[in-house]
């Protein structure tokens, strides 16, 4: 009984958690944060949960952003003997927090991922074999490696961090598949202590991340989210438009840098243009664009100069890693699916301590959008049997089906998200047995000529890890463990290429069927997404403190008393009239008149615009703009005549865009179906060509069939069903300027494909035209 109490009394959150240890102790780490950070005190349980980690206590902590969460963990890597591995899932997080550590003097640190080449990386790896480094940053995503985490295993470990906890649980608002192979890894590694932070969890993501790696045993220090220095507002607003003209009017009282969130990418491009002709320093930040283009973004808001951003428009992409201090204000242009998003983006403004404001444009239509996210983002039975079809479909080797992402995206049309999870949710169920990834290929380096390395150098330098499996009857497992072994003796050195998937499949896909809707788990999912999104409606129109609505929601008892006095809500004086000046107003009047045109853009197109959006999301729904409404009727509804509807629209664009004027050929994609009684794109073309004063016509034409591509689903699947489909007609179009024409631009892979055939076949410049372009983007 007396053990029963301990564990029970272990369990309970350690809230108010004093150190325990002697004042000797204290003084001692109180010498060790001088030394390595120059700080004389510690922060609020920092120094509570340091005496835990020295004392090889696994916890939980959850500590508001600017409360010094990292030094919790560092100091400690640098007073105790062994290896610290710090689980971080971004690239630019954790070189900003190695780069900080060397700053101070503090060298013995490494980091690995992929922005480390091959020579870097086994670097670092002797470095940590060696006991040359304390404290070693990994992505997540290495763990998937069985291999990978065995051989950190033989290292002397001392702790292991989970850092941006949250990102463990679906109840979460930033879940990242990635990290559910962290489970098995702590199975592996054994470590003494394990230490997960993270700045925001409600009570039931805490409990969530703590089921999902399977911990029991671990405290918890959470304080509270209030920070005194951020004020938060709300501004209403009856339209999208209205929202650019509130952003106008903000900015212009807005003291310093900020950040503004938006939820689709295309609005993050929209607003930074905004921004631009208003004249603001602007750009914009998502995951679609390439790394370079997203270092330069961040280098220009950090840098403070004449060259420098004061504005980054950005999807939550721009968040995790981006440690900059002195942000005044975050706004956000689109309402979050749940107040633990906002309060995390949000809570990027004032992380120096000194006032910043917290804002947020509401509109009654962003729920809507937020309603559609989470339908999207939910797995259905269906899905869930296509993946179990998918994965038995592929011949296996023994008991292991080899399986790559890329070619799952194809057969079942799930992203790379609803495949990790999809696998996840069966493996539950008991269909399948996920087992650690594998490397497809490995690149070998000889570096000795023992028995073992011999043996394989016979094979070649690249080895088929599939083949090599079967022909000498070895288990992936013991292959990469010998390569492993092989590789930590300095016999050789491998590099993987691309990962394989190797699944057991133990229940045939026929007995999905009798899985209930309860076993599946998906209703309960989507019943707290919404309830997620309800409170995150709640705090938009309460006329309660705002602060207030926050703290409760992460579970802090607090009443009346503990308001704010500083929100919109608490003091009028706070809230804005939003009213523009009239070069403000004709600025903003053109550029929304502008905005209806949206730009595209491929690798191998030198412009492009779309006449107008296909359509936009009210209430959860795709509803058609007026050109989407035209364009709906010429193509599906058999309305002929509404071709010079859109002619016209057409020509009164492309008049005011010079690139169009320097035309030599028109050339249009081929139609998928070619049983219409008439044909829209050729139909708008030529009458396009006509009436440009164009003479020639290029002709593409199709050498193989494709599914119509509003059948696929994900981008992999677009790029696969088109790539290899068409080829230049005759007449040659070496040394031409070429308008490419289409109906609807979804993914672009259609369009992007066609201009990569006449860019081969000697086109000098492509611009792309299309009557529409959806509103989303592919998966």
């Amino acid at each position: 009984m007396i053990d029963d109490l301990k564990n029970l009394l272990g369990a309970i959150d350690q809230r108010l958690q004093k150190p325990s240890t002697l004042p000797e102790k204290q003084a001692e780490w109180r010498e060790a944060l001088q030394k390595h950070f120059g700080y004389a005190n510690f922060k609020p349980q920092q120094e509570a949960i340091i005496a835990a980690l020295l004392e090889r206590r696994s916890l939980l902590a959850v500590l508001p952003t600017g409360h010094g969460k990292s030094l919790c963990y560092q100091l400690p890597a640098l007073m105790q003997e062994g290896l610290t591995v710090v689980v971080s899932p971004l690239i630019s997080l954790m070189k900003d927090q190695i780069d900080q550590l060397r700053r101070r003097g503090i060298t013995p640190v490494a980091f690995i991922n992929s922005s480390l080449s091959l020579n870097e990386q086994r670097r670092e790896m002797a470095r940590v074999k060696n006991g040359g480094v304390k404290l070693l940053y990994v992505a997540p995503e290495r763990f998937r490696s069985r291999a990978f985490a065995e051989e950190l295993a033989r290292c002397r470990l001392s702790l292991f961090v989970i850092d941006e906890a949250h990102c463990v649980s679906q109840w979460g608002h930033d879940f990242r598949p990635s990290y559910l192979a962290l489970k098995e890894t702590l199975r592996i590694l054994q470590p003494p202590a394990v230490a997960l932070f993270t700045a925001t969890a409600t009570p039931e993501v805490e409990a969530d991340i703590l089921q999902q790696l399977g911990l029991e045993r671990v405290e918890k220090f959470i304080g509270s989210v209030a920070r005194p220095n951020l004020h938060f507002r709300v501004h209403k607003v009856d339209s999208e438009a209205d929202k650019f003209r509130a952003l106008a009017v903000l900015l212009d009282g807005l003291p310093g840098k900020g950040i503004i969130y938006v939820a689709r990418k295309r609005e993050a491009q929209e607003v930074a243009a905004f921004l631009q002709n208003l004249g603001i320093a602007a750009d914009f930040y998502h995951a679609g664009r390439s790394d370079e283009e997203r270092r330069e973004v961040q280098e220009r808001f950090f840098d403070d100069g004449a060259d420098g951003l004061r504005v980054v428009a950005a999807t939550n992409a721009f968040g995790l890693g981006i440690d900059k201090r002195d942000i005044r204000f975050v706004i956000h242009f689109s309402m979050p699916g749940s107040l633990e998003a906002y309060y995390q983006e949000a809570g990027r403004a004032g992380r120096d301590g000194l006032p910043a404001q917290c804002v947020l444009l509401y509109w009654k239509e962003d729920r809507g959008l937020q309603e559609w996210f989470i339908k999207e983002s939910l797995l259905s039975k269906t899905d869930l049997s296509k993946l179990l079809h998918a994965v038995e479909a592929t011949p296996a080797v023994g008991k292991f089906h080899w399986l790559t992402p890329a070619d799952l995206e194809w057969q079942t049309g799930l992203d790379n998200t609803k495949l990790t999870v999809g696998l996840s949710h069966l493996q539950r169920l008991g269909f399948v047995r996920q087992h650690p990834h594998i490397c497809r290929e490995v690149k070998i380096t000889a570096h000795g000529d023992s028995e073992f390395v011999t043996a394989i150098m016979k094979a070649g330098g690249m080895i088929n890890t599939r083949e090599f499996c079967r022909a000498h009857q070895v288990s992936p497992a013991k292959w990469m463990a010998q390569l492993y072994d092989a590789q930590w003796r300095g016999e050789l050195h491998f590099f993987g290429v691309e990962d394989c998937w190797l699944v057991e499949c133990l229940r045939p896909s026929a007995e999905l069927a009798a899985i209930t809707e309860t076993q599946l788990g998906m209703h309960d999912l989507e019943r707290q997404k919404q309830r997620r999104l309800e409170q995150m409606l709640l705090y938009a129109i309460t006329p309660d403190c705002r602060e207030l609505i926050i703290r409760r929601y992460f579970g802090e008892a607090v009443s009346e008393k503990d308001r704010c006095g500083r929100c919109d809500n608490c003091n009028p004086t706070h809230k804005t009239t939003l009213s523009s000046s009239s070069n403000q107003q004709t600025a903003i009047d053109e550029y929304l008149q502008h905005r209806e045109t949206p730009e595209l853009a491929g690798p191998d197109l030198d412009g492009g615009v779309a006449m107008a959006f296909h359509t936009f999301i009210q209430n959860g729904e795709h509803v058609h703009t007026e050109v989407g409404d035209h364009v709906h009727a010429f193509k599906y509804q058999g309305e002929k005549a509404q071709v010079e509807w859109l002619l016209e629209r057409a020509l009164k664009m492309l008049v005011a865009r010079s690139p169009f004027k320097e035309i030599d050929a028109v050339a249009f994609v081929p139609s998928t179906d070619a049983s219409r009684p008439y044909l829209p794109v050729p139909l708008f073309a030529e009458n396009l060509r006509q009436r440009l004063g164009v003479t020639a016509i290029c002709q593409l034409r199709k050498i193989r069939a494709t599914r119509p591509q509003k059948e696929m689903v994900t981008m992999e699947q677009k790029r696969r069903n088109v790539a290899g489909a068409f080829a230049v007609h005759e007449p040659s179009v070496k040394g031409q300027r070429i308008l490419l024409v289409d109906d609807i631009y979804d993914s672009g892979a259609t369009i992007n494909e066609c201009a990569r055939v006449l860019k081969a076949a000697g086109a000098q410049k492509i611009y792309a035209l299309t009557l529409t372009k959806t509103g989303h983007v592919a998966k």
